[in-house]
Formats: structure tokens, sequence, C-alpha cells
């Protein structure tokens, strides 16, 4: 039995797809008729999601990561294509929007939660913790991944629970 069913259908032109969000390492579509998931296309090997969508399920769980359906690669073009289970926005306001992205510059190799400001807001340090999660687990390692902290790659599902989507862009074997 073919385990990427329905990417395998994407791929094709069975299923269409809607480009919901682009970057400069991914795309992320709408699928039609499957309103619960969406699809991912890394286009670069480097790309950050494609070593945590590679962490065994209960990692995954543990750091609150996206739940990843489906997953296969293009051995000629080394893209990588997902299936990812649908969440919703934060709904961050400007400033906490503004908090988040001052999170991309900021020196987490050497700072822990206690040695940090407090953040404004409830939600971004709630981010925050789900953040030196990752560092705590990752070491010297979460030093060389160049941070991608915006609002879209921090979501919820429909209880409210928060997931980090994609929060490194690019690494050097993380």
């Amino acid at each position: 039995m073919n385990k990427c069913k329905l990417i395998n259908k994407i791929l094709s032109g069975k299923i269409d797809i809607t480009l919901i969000e682009n970057g400069g390492y991914s795309d992320v579509y709408e699928v039609e008729g499957y309103p619960n998931v969406v699809f991912k296309k890394s286009h670069t090997y480097n790309d950050g999601f494609r070593k945590l969508a590679s962490l065994p399920l209960k990692k995954r769980e543990y750091f609150s990561f996206r739940n990843v359906l489906e997953k296969k690669k293009n051995d000629e073009t080394g893209e990588m294509f997902y299936l990812l289970e649908n969440l919703k926005p934060l709904n961050l306001s400007e400033n906490e929007k503004l908090e988040l992205n001052e999170l991309n510059s900021f020196d987490f190799l050497y700072h822990t939660e206690e040695t940090i400001m407090p953040c404004e807001s409830k939600k971004v340090g709630e981010i925050m913790s789900l953040i030196f999660k990752m560092k705590k687990a990752f070491g010297r390692k979460f030093k060389f991944a160049e941070y991608d902290f915006h609002e879209s790659n921090f979501m919820q599902d429909e209880k409210g629970r928060l997931y980090v989507t994609d929060p490194i862009s690019e690494y050097e074997e993380f």
C-alpha cells in the first residue's frame, strides 16, 4: 500500500491546491476537498522543517511540532513534500507580532528563560517557553539554526493548544 496516497494525487494533478503562503525555503497550499490538511513543498535540502519532520512522533508531540501526516522526497530534485494537519492562526496583535519577530535576533544559546526580560504578551511568553524547550533538547546544535519566528510559524488547534509549525528556516546538521 502506498503511504503517500494523497501526496501522489496532488503531485499528479488529480487534486487541486491553492497557494496560502510562500517563503524562501518552502510553500504551503490548501488542498481542495481536504479542509483538515495543508500541503507543504520544501525547495531545498537544508530547509529546517525537513529535520524537524524527521523526528519520531513522540518527540514531535513533546515539542508541540505540527503533525506530519505524510511525507515524500523527490530524489531527482531534492524537494520534500508534506501533508500536514491544518491549524489556525494565533490572531496576534501588531505589538505581539513585533515582539515575536524580535526573537529572531535573540541569542538563545547564551540565555535561559530566567535571564531574559519577561514578554509583554502571554502568548509570546508561551512561544518563548517552547523555544527554550527546544534549546534544552538540542543543546549547542540550536546555535547553528537560522531562526524563523513569525506569527505563521506558531499556530493553534481547535482547542487553543499552541503548536510550533516551522521555527527554523535553515540549519547546519541541526
